[in-house]
């Protein structure tokens, strides 16, 4: 791996190309292969295999409106936890948004995209 960290740019990029083409394949089988396998082990009744392990996940969530949660913290209900406010909760608020004490947390990160149309075209060395 050592070697990479000497390769140029250009020379890394192309060794992607060279295999992302395989690796979207194999990934897109694999995806499938995958799905097939637990919906057979479902209808078999199957739990565990070779290399899989079949595993029944239920996740409930709480719902609530916020005028509910409003109403008992007008009745002197006190909540040390902080919420989120989505993207759709803030166009909601609009101006008034500004009333209220807000902490703003950035997560700031890299990601690295594929640009969109572009199709990996791989430069033969010469």
């Amino acid at each position: 791996m050592e070697e990479y960290n000497k390769k140029p740019l250009d020379e890394l990029i192309n060794e992607y190309k060279q295999i992302e083409t395989s690796w979207k394949r194999l990934e897109s089988e694999a995806k499938f292969l995958r799905d097939k396998i637990k919906e057979k082990m479902i209808e078999d009744g199957i739990e565990e295999r070779d290399i899989f392990l079949l595993r029944y996940v239920k996740q409930e969530e709480v719902l609530t409106d916020i005028t509910e949660l409003a109403k008992l913290l007008s009745q002197g209900v006190t909540i040390k936890s902080k919420i989120k406010l989505t993207p759709q909760l803030q166009r909601e608020l609009g101006d008034k948004l500004t009333a209220i004490k807000r902490e703003i947390v950035d997560n700031s990160y890299y990601r690295l995209e594929r640009k969109r149309g572009k199709v990996a075209e791989v430069e033969e060395d010469e």
